[in-house]
């Protein structure tokens, strides 16, 4: 009997600790669409409008991630006159830094999370806009100490991409 209750407690644990070890996306991946090869885009404007200020410099980590994004896809604006790119402005909604020792003990407490919007605008015109909520909890990212760090990577992947399948 104490076999078979140690057995189940162990598998009812392993559940508890799997299920919440994930990363939250609220957005769909979709395939991305080709983008005409002289899309251009330049990141103008991230704002903080969460109100706080942090220890971390959301601005200038979420502006890096955006850029870079970009810069793989091959559509980061590098400065060449002869046309004009369209122009990214993110604000960032909510931020979390979340704590390295919380996440793997009391994940939600210690969970790293980020909320932020953007618009893509071609002048004064709207071509897009797009919002993503990134958490990372028990799971992807969680053995390292900058989980921090990684979810402005993730929520800079996930804006462009949303971008990139509406245009």
């Amino acid at each position: 009997m104490k076999k078979t209750l140690f057995l189940f407690l162990c598998f009812f644990m392993s559940l508890a600790f799997l299920g919440c070890g994930t990363t939250r996306e609220e957005t769909m991946y979709r395939a991305e669409p080709p983008v005409a090869v002289d899309t251009k885009v330049r990141v103008t404007d991230v704002s903080n409008k969460t109100g706080e200020i942090f220890d971390v410099d959301l601005i200038g980590n979420l502006w890096d991630a955006l850029d870079a994004s970009l810069y793989q896809r091959g559509m980061l604006w590098d400065g060449r006159p002869g046309g004009q790119p369209l122009e990214l402005h993110a604000e960032i909604l909510e931020y979390q830094k979340g704590s390295f020792y919380l996440r793997n003990i009391i994940p939600p407490w210690g969970r790293t999370s980020i909320k932020a919007r953007c618009t893509l605008k071609d002048g004064d015109r709207v071509v897009a806009s797009s919002e993503t909520v990134q958490t990372i909890t028990l799971g992807d990212g969680s053995f390292t100490t900058n989980a921090w760090r990684e979810v402005f990577k993730h929520a800079a992947e996930d804006l462009v991409t949303q971008m990139i399948a509406k245009l």
